[in-house]
C-alpha cells in the first residue's frame, strides 16, 4: 500500500483569498507546495471542506491514503497579524515518524496540556488519542488558534504490484516439491497418524492477543470492542506493527523476516488440519467398525473389486469433510487478516514517492485474532462434543491396530467370497465346539454371548488359552468415539 506524507497548514480565511504570507520562510523544495495550495484552495475537486470532526477522524489513521495537506483555517482575525503573515504555521506528518519516536498525529493534540509529541516505546508516554479530541472538537486548537474548519487535499490512491523474483522461486520450488508429495502420496495411499493440539495453538493465539491489547494500552490507545474494530479488520495501522522504530526500515533483510514471520501461522494451521482430519478419521474409523456388528454391509477398499465400496474422496464422509474444508479455509483466512506483511510505500507532500522512508514489517489486527480465537474454540468443542458420541456396541474396539484387525478377520473355510461381499461381525455356529469363533463373514452370524469363551481362528485354543469377549460396557451403549 501507499501513504502520504502530509503538511498542516493554520491559515487565516484571508491566505484563501490571496493574502501575503512569508516566502522567505516558508517556500523551499521540501516544505509544503504553499503557493499551489493558495491557488487551488477554492476548487472543489481538488479539495473538500470538513468540519473539525470530520477533520480529525479523516486523518486519525497515521497512514493517511487518498487525502494529503491539509489548511487548517481558523476565522481569527487577528491571527498572524502583527506579522502580516496569513500563514500561522506549518506542521508536517509522515508514517515514518514512529521510526524516529514521534508521534505522525502530534498536531491533532498540539494544544492538550501536558502532551509531548516525542515519544519512546519503551517509556510509557502515551501517543495522541484522536477519539478524545473529536469529543472537544468544538473548541480544538493548533497553536492556540481556534480551528473552524478544514481544506482536505483530495488525492486518488496509488498502488503498485510489488514481487521478490527470489521469493518468488523459493515458492514455486516448495509448490512443486508439495506437488511431488501429493501424487507420492495417492500412488502410495498410506495414511500418517497424528494427534491434534489446537488447545495449544488457541493458548499461543489467546498470548499473542494480550500482547497485541497491552501494546496499544502502552500507548495510550483504547482497548475496547469497538475501539479494536475501528481499527480495521486486517488493515495496517501504524500502531499495530510488530517491529516499530528503525526496524521497520525497507531492506532485504526485514522483508524477508516479515515474510516468513507472516506466513509461518499459515504453516502452523496447516498441520493442525492435519492433526484434526486424523483425529476425525479415527473416530470414524471406529464408528464405522462399531457399526458391523448392528448392519451387514460391504468393506470399504482404496480399489473396489465385487460389492465392495470405494474410500470417501475427502478422506472423510461429506457430512464432516465439507464442513472441516469450510472452517479450515475460513481460519487461513482470518489468520491472514491477523497477521501480515506489511510495505509501505511513502509519497511525500507534494506527491512524488521517497524510496528512502518505504517500510517492511508485520501489521496485526486485534479483532482478526478475536475471530481467529472464536472459531478455533468452536471446532475445538466440535470435536469434544463428536467424542462422546457411543459407538455401536457388541463389537470390541480395535481402532487402527493391525492385529485386532486381524483377529477378527478369520471367516469359515467356506466362505471364500467375504471379502468382496456385504459382511458382519458375529459369532458363528461351530459344530461340537466348547470354545465358539467370532469373524467377518458373509454368513449368518449372532451376537456373542456374554462369558462364552471366543478364539481368533475356528478350533483353536492357542495352547489351552482363549479370549473372553467381555460385553459388560457393550450392554450401556458402547464407549465413546474417544
Amino acid at each position: 500500500m501507499s501513504a502520504n506524507e502530509y503538511s498542516v497548514i493554520v491559515v487565516t480565511e484571508e491566505f484563501l483569498s490571496g493574502g501575503t504570507w512569508s516566502r522567505n520562510e516558508y517556500d523551499n523544495p521540501e516544505g509544503p507546495p504553499l503557493q499551489f495550495l493558495q491557488d487551488n484552495a477554492s476548487n472543489t475537486t481538488m479539495f473538500q471542506n470538513l468540519s473539525t470532526v470530520d477533520c480529525i477522524t479523516a486523518y486519525q489513521n497515521s497512514l493517511v491514503v487518498g487525502r494529503r495537506n491539509i489548511l487548517a483555517v481558523t476565522t481569527n482575525r487577528d491571527a498572524g497579524k502583527a506579522m502580516n503573515n496569513t500563514v500561522v504555521r506549518v506542521m508536517s506528518s509522515s508514517p515514518t515518524d514512529v521510526l524516529w519516536d514521534i508521534d505522525p498525529l502530534a498536531w491533532i493534540c498540539d494544544d492538550i496540556p501536558g502532551y509531548n509529541s516525542s515519544y519512546l516505546f519503551n517509556t510509557g508516554l502515551k501517543l495522541c488519542d484522536a477519539n478524545l479530541v473529536i469529543k472537544s472538537a468544538s473548541t480544538w486548537k493548533i497553536s492556540n488558534q481556534k480551528i473552524d474548519y478544514c481544506l482536505s487535499e483530495k488525492v486518488s490512491e496509488e498502488c503498485k504490484l510489488q514481487f521478490s523474483l527470489n521469493l518468488m522461486i523459493v515458492v514455486i520450488s516448495c509448490n512443486v516439491v508439495k506437488m511431488l508429495c501429493l501424487f507420492f502420496t495417492v500412488w502410495k495411499q498410506k495414511q500418517t497418524l497424528v494427534t491434534i493440539g489446537c488447545i495449544a495453538a488457541l493458548c499461543i493465539t489467546s498470548i499473542l492477543l494480550d500482547q497485541g491489547v497491552q501494546s496499544l494500552k502502552q500507548f495510550g490507545q483504547p482497548t475496547s470492542v469497538g475501539a479494536l474494530w475501528s481499527m480495521g479488520f486486517g488493515a495496517v495501522n501504524a500502531n499495530a506493527i510488530l517491529f516499530p522504530g528503525t526496524r521497520s526500515r525497507s531492506t532485504p533483510a526485514t522483508l524477508l523476516r516479515s515474510v516468513l514471520l507472516g506466513n509461518l501461522p499459515q504453516v502452523i494451521l496447516s498441520f493442525l488440519y492435519l492433526m484434526y482430519n486424523s483425529l476425525y478419521t479415527n473416530m470414524l474409523l471406529a464408528h464405522e467398525w462399531s457399526q458391523f456388528a448392528q448392519v451387514r454391509k460391504a468393506l470399504r477398499v482404496t480399489s473396489p473389486t465385487g460389492r465392495q465400496r470405494s474410500t470417501y474422496f475427502l478422506q472423510l464422509p461429506y457430512k464432516y469433510a465439507i464442513p472441516l474444508v469450510i472452517s479450515s479455509g475460513l481460519m487461513h483466512w482470518l489468520v491472514s487478516q491477523s497477521i501480515f506483511l506489511a510495505h509501505v510505500t511513502v509519497l511525500t507532500n507534494r506527491g512524488v514517492e521517497d524510496p528512502a522512508a518505504d517500510m517492511t514489517t508485520c501489521g496485526y489486527s486485534c479483532i482478526a485474532i478475536i475471530f481467529v480465537i472464536i472459531v478455533g474454540s468452536l471446532m475445538v468443542l466440535a470435536v469434544i462434543a463428536t467424542g462422546f458420541r457411543r459407538l455401536d456396541p457388541g463389537i470390541p474396539l480395535a481402532s487402527s491396530c493391525s492385529i485386532a484387525i486381524s483377529a477378527a478377520c478369520h471367516p469359515p473355510q467356506d466362505d471364500v467370497n467375504a471379502a468382496i461381499l456385504p459382511v458382519m461381525w458375529g459369532a458363528v455356529e461351530e459344530k461340537n465346539e466348547d470354545v465358539g469363533h467370532c469373524t467377518f463373514t458373509s454368513m449368518e452370524v449372532t451376537p456373542p454371548v456374554k462369558g462364552r469363551l471366543y478364539a481368533g481362528l475356528a478350533g483353536h485354543t492357542s495352547g489351552g488359552k482363549s479370549t473372553a469377549v467381555d460385553l459388560t460396557e457393550c450392554s450401556n451403549g458402547g464407549p465413546s468415539w474417544v
